[in-house]
């Protein structure tokens, strides 16, 4: 006679299906659970009443198996989806990332959250974006052999990984490459480079790849979201598969038009953190007028953009501290001959209020204060920081 009650039966059962459903989880992840990089946020779900984002313009950073970023590009088309323009970004180029700290692209690209790091780099740079997705050389080789690698043509011999074991190399001429040739083709700096050659090399495989992808979306978004943690996004991956599908559909990846954000030696750099590069902001903005480029900024809400300009540098570091976490991005508009006393000039926009706040960031009593309609495009407030300024902070480094 069976003398176990029908409850203790069902509790047993269900531990048991419990315990082998676990063990399930445990040996699919070898048993341990796999991190998120630090600072990489989780690919957002999107709810079903919430319309879907639309991408024109996509922040594509390509990083190695450390974070660190080796390629970065703005991909955006028109609106009518008659055109693709690439805005190729310097890696080296620095840019404000907030409680990260005064870095470079290459460094704190993939340090802060991604949707700050998109607005950041945008400020910095002068290239608006609607979202970044970030990819590790490792999912890039993955995405490459999802589709069956693709075709590259090399102007030069080069070695495409670090070992151990043999060293792989993609030679002089036109290729049908798999992902780890390629992904290292793209990704891996080599002697000699410019910041030119790497970036057509990044374009090369990247235009290539995504030429590639499925047309389907709902397919394109599966392949994407294979590449797990080591491919993130500002925005759900079905918002940029279908970025992807809309510049695909239409032929646009074939021909873009590209152009080198235009950059400059960065003198704020210390100890091991350069060389570093800056943007152009003058160049930029002579480029834009041209219409040769569509350089605009992303802005950052209730954020003013500060531009500062010094003949010692280490002044507009202290000052880029001051203004830290005090509703203003730090912007470095380089070396100029200092002037006696601090100026300040001022957009029309700027507010009473924070100009205010902007003199007591300074701690100087009396700069001299501009409102000029005349300011770059890229900046709400230039200053430039006088012999006044120096000596309060008691800087000591050279002035022009």
């Amino acid at each position: 006679m069976n003398r176990v009650p029908s409850f203790l039966k069902w509790l047993a059962a269900s531990l048991t299906a419990v315990a082998l459903f676990t063990a399930a989880f445990v040996i699919k992840g070898n048993g341990r659970a796999e991190p998120l990089p630090p600072g990489i946020t989780a690919t957002p779900t999107i709810s079903a009443n919430q319309e879907p984002a639309k991408i024109s313009r996509l922040l594509v950073l390509v990083a190695d198996e450390n974070w660190v970023v080796q390629g970065a590009s703005v991909v955006g088309h028109d609106p009518a989806l008659t055109a693709l323009r690439i805005a190729n970004i310097d890696p080296r180029t620095t840019f404000d990332s907030g409680i990260g700290g005064y870095t470079s692209i290459a460094k704190g690209g993939a340090t802060a959250t991604l949707t700050s790091v998109t607005q950041r780099i945008s400020v910095a740079t002068a290239t608006q974006a609607d979202a970044t997705l970030i990819i590790q050389r490792v999912a890039l080789a993955g995405l490459i052999d999802a589709v069956g690698g693709i075709d590259i043509t090399s102007d030069a011999d080069y070695p495409v990984s670090k070992g151990p074991g043999p060293i792989l190399y993609v030679t002089k001429g036109t290729w049908h490459v798999d992902g780890t040739r390629a992904a290292g083709y793209a990704v891996l700096a080599q002697p000699g480079d410019t910041p030119a050659k790497h970036n057509a090399r990044v374009n090369q495989v990247l235009l290539a790849t995504l030429n590639q992808l499925p047309q389907d979306t709902n397919r394109l978004d599966e392949v994407l979201l294979a590449l797990g943690a080591l491919a993130r996004t500002t925005m759900p991956m079905s918002d940029v598969a279908r970025f992807i599908s809309d510049v695909k559909s239409n032929s646009l990846f074939a021909h873009p038009a590209r152009y080198l954000v235009p950059t400059e030696a960065s003198d704020v750099a210390v100890g091991t953190q350069g060389p570093w590069r800056r943007t152009a902001l003058v160049r930029a903005a002579a480029l834009a007028r041209q219409g040769s480029v569509d350089l605009s900024v992303t802005s950052i809400p209730g954020e003013l953009v500060v531009a500062v300009q010094s003949g010692f540098p280490e002044g507009r570091l202290v000052l880029r501290d001051a203004l830290a976490g005090s509703g203003m991005t730090f912007l470095d508009a380089g070396n100029v001959t200092t002037p006696k006393t601090t100026i300040m000039q001022v957009a029309p926009r700027v507010s009473t209020q924070q100009v205010a706040d902007l003199q007591k960031a300074l701690g100087l009593p009396n700069p001299t204060i501009v409102r000029d309609s005349t300011l770059l495009q890229f900046t709400d407030v230039q200053i430039t920081l006088g012999l006044d300024y120096r000596a309060k902070e008691k800087l000591t480094g050279s002035v022009n």
